[in-house]
């Protein structure tokens, strides 16, 4: 049992202030459960919604139609948009699915637009679903794809203006064109 005086110190058995080096014990207790605090707060906070964005990919990021054509074929699907870099640092982070691109079916994923070619780097820090990552041309032309990994921070790079992400069970050939409706 710890005993402490009026002022808060802690007393040993004969009734005086704790010397420093049993001190500090009381001081890794105290750090220990402030970490136990911690973790519980934490665990709990999973739970609940995040504020201001919402707990699910609709409530926070604008979505779009997308046409897509390869060798004369089109399609239409819906593409969320990652257009500020808030919503492009989160991406699909602690998602557990693609989403419905806000009713806006079939949807597709989500779309990185950076409006001019650079080397754009992407990993998978807190995503917990498998992507396949497309990086497009200045002229939305799919260049490059990659199977990305859950759970890693292994960049992977490639020169483009924007990066589309997909399940990854979805196939668009390379050199396939995108066309964003709006």
């Amino acid at each position: 049992m710890v005993h402490m005086d009026s002022e808060g110190n802690v007393l040993n058995d004969e009734g005086e202030i704790q010397k420093e080096i049993s001190g500090s014990r009381y001081k890794m207790i105290g750090a220990i459960a402030g970490v136990a605090v911690l973790a519980v707060v934490g665990v709990l906070a999973l739970f609940l919604p995040m504020h201001g964005s919402g707990s699910s990919l609709d409530s926070a990021f604008p979505a779009t139609l997308m046409t897509l054509s390869h060798q004369g074929a089109t399609a239409n699907y819906g593409v969320y948009l990652a257009d500020t870099d808030a919503l492009a640092q989160r991406g699909y982070m602690n998602q557990t699915g693609i989403g419905d691109c806000r009713g806006i079916s079939p949807c597709m994923g989500m779309l990185f637009d950076f409006a001019n070619s650079t080397t754009l780097c992407f990993w998978m820090k807190n995503t917990k679903i498998p992507l396949r990552q497309y990086w497009l041309d200045d002229n939305l032309t799919v260049v490059y794809a990659y199977n990305a990994t859950p759970e890693t921070t292994n960049a992977q790079c490639y020169i483009g203006r924007a990066v589309l992400e997909t399940s990854i069970n979805t196939s668009i050939p390379i050199g396939s064109r995108i066309q964003l409706q709006g």
